[in-house]
């Protein structure tokens, strides 16, 4: 009997369908199975958003009633890159001292190899993350002469991480994108495809080439980030509201400088452009819901001046928000 890619075992219920469902998942037995959490073990879901040979789009947006602790073999080596929305997950792998953690608002790319590693599911959270599976093939050919350090040839038993990083809004929006692919079938896949080569190319260049601007003379401590990363979090609470930086330092108590330095530092984007980027992001998701005009999302987004709003658009998505609303959304 041939050996599956991956297999996956609750430590506390060989018979548990969740990881049945992760099994049909990730062994991609069904091209666009999606798995639904059984409600005595919680709510929420899992799917394939597209499956090949040389790489998976995968999905999760659950939450356990119970913590669930699952044990698994993966027998193929592989590329992962994770991006985790909600709260994250630890993983524990043979050969690794330490846990491998996932935190909301972060991603990474690992590398896994042939190992037996455990998972933790925590109980009563939301757990959201979408995941990319790639060939070692696929990877080598799409990082071909890019940089001497993302070689990926050297043989191990245990995972090596290359990099980890926040999400940012550019890749935000182009995971959006692809959770919400306005087609299906062979056009799906085309589009999927396109946008995976799109993120590997955006996910390189932030993480290779701009790292090298940001200034790190200023020092931050502990304190100092956790301040940042709350900042963000106000803003994404109260995007819509004109919030000045002297403002949104008092709140999270946070002098100026290092909020202004400190929030480029970190996620690579003045406090400015990242309410920009998040204002367009909401103007192209009221977009999808084909209820307002072009004028109307202007104006929810707080742009007085429709051309403004045009121009803005146009230079974050490359077409023009008239175009994408009569050409993208009515696909």
């Amino acid at each position: 009997m041939q050996m599956k890619p991956y297999e996956m075992v609750n430590v506390m219920d060989e018979n548990c369908p969740v990881c049945e469902g992760f099994g049909r998942i990730y062994n991609f037995e069904n091209s666009g199975y999606e798995f639904t959490i059984p409600a005595e073990m919680g709510h929420g879901y899992c799917k394939q958003i597209v499956a090949n040979p040389h790489f998976q789009v995968l999905y999760f947006d659950m939450n356990f009633s119970q913590r669930m602790e699952v044990q698994g073999i993966s027998r193929t080596p592989h590329i992962d890159l994770f991006f985790c929305f909600e709260e994250g997950l630890q993983w524990t792998f043979q050969g690794m001292k330490t846990q491998l953690g996932m935190l909301a608002g972060e991603s990474f790319l690992v590398k896994s190899r042939k190992s037996k590693k455990r998972c933790m599911y925590p109980s009563a959270e939301k757990i959201r993350f979408m995941q990319i599976k790639m060939s070692l093939q696929k990877f080598e050919e799409l990082i071909k002469n890019i940089c001497d350090e993302w070689d990926i040839s050297g043989i191990g038993e245990c995972e090596e991480i290359f990099h980890r990083s926040n999400i940012s809004p550019a890749i935000h929006v182009i995971l959006q994108q692809m959770l919400n692919c306005p087609y299906k079938s062979t056009l799906k896949n085309m589009f999927i495809e396109g946008k995976i080569l799109e993120l590997f190319a955006v996910y390189f260049n932030e993480s290779l080439f701009e790292k090298d601007k940001v200034d790190h003379r200023i020092k931050l401590s502990t304190i100092d980030i956790k301040s940042i990363y709350r900042a963000r979090e106000v803003l994404d609470d109260r995007i819509l509201v004109s919030t000045s930086l002297v403002c949104l330092a008092k709140l999270v108590c946070l002098n100026e400088f290092k909020l202004k330095h400190g929030f480029k530092r970190i996620f690579g984007e003045t406090v400015h452009a990242y309410v920009i980027a998040k204002r367009l992001e909401l103007a192209r998701q009221l977009f999808e819901q084909k209820q307002m005009s072009v004028s109307e999302v202007a104006g929810a987004i707080g742009y007085a001046n429709a051309s403004h709003f045009a121009q803005a658009f146009r230079k974050k998505f490359g077409v023009n928000p008239r175009d994408y609303l009569r050409y993208v959304v009515q696909e």
